[in-house]
């Protein structure tokens, strides 16, 4: 229930997307309930590979994110930016702040509420909103989470004055210990 299935397929009921079918990757302790009662454009595959993850992400639209919770950053989430797939979050935490500031706030919708995810939803249907969102999806996923770009992220902070003073005493000649 924290992951929002329940909210997302109810918001799929509303949305009238069109044409456009949900898949639902995964299992958790609502997945045999929830088949029960499916729209027929609505498909739970349960537990998959990682391998047809990545094969449903290459052919995905959009990737949507309706969890209740706090998430540190999914790495689902990652995968489908470097994919060039957009992403829709639900406003809880810092993922929902980068999908915002890389992708703009209508691929953010309200925690838990339906209607906010209804239009949300919506907006993917668009054709040409979705596709402009996919390029910027890959180029929020090279600006910020490559290999590259953690490495040199990850030297500013050994170089940053904070750990510079922190690590004083360490290795110092002098045999002072006031970093430790």
């Amino acid at each position: 229930n924290e992951k929002g299935v329940d909210l997302l397929v109810d918001a799929w009921r509303d949305a009238n997307t069109g044409q456009l079918e949900l898949t639902i990757a995964g299992n958790g302790p609502l997945h045999d309930a929830m088949k029960v009662d499916l729209p027929a454009n609505v498909t739970m595959l349960g537990r998959v590979s990682k391998g047809h993850v990545q094969q449903l992400m290459l052919g995905a639209r959009a990737g949507v994110f309706p969890s209740r919770w706090y998430e540190g950053l999914p790495l689902t989430m990652l995968e489908f930016l470097a994919s060039g797939v957009p992403v829709a979050m639900s406003g809880v935490g810092s993922p929902a702040q980068i999908i915002d500031a890389s992708l703009g706030q209508r691929w953010v919708f309200r925690s838990g509420d339906t209607a906010s995810l209804v239009e949300t939803l919506r907006e993917i249907a668009d054709d040409s909103w979705c596709d402009s969102s996919g390029a910027l999806a890959r180029k929020a996923f090279e600006a910020d989470f490559t290999d590259s770009r953690a490495a040199e992220r990850l030297l500013d902070i050994y170089q940053s004055p904070s750990v510079q003073r922190n690590n004083k005493g360490i290795g110092d000649p002098s045999g002072s210990q006031s970093g430790l």
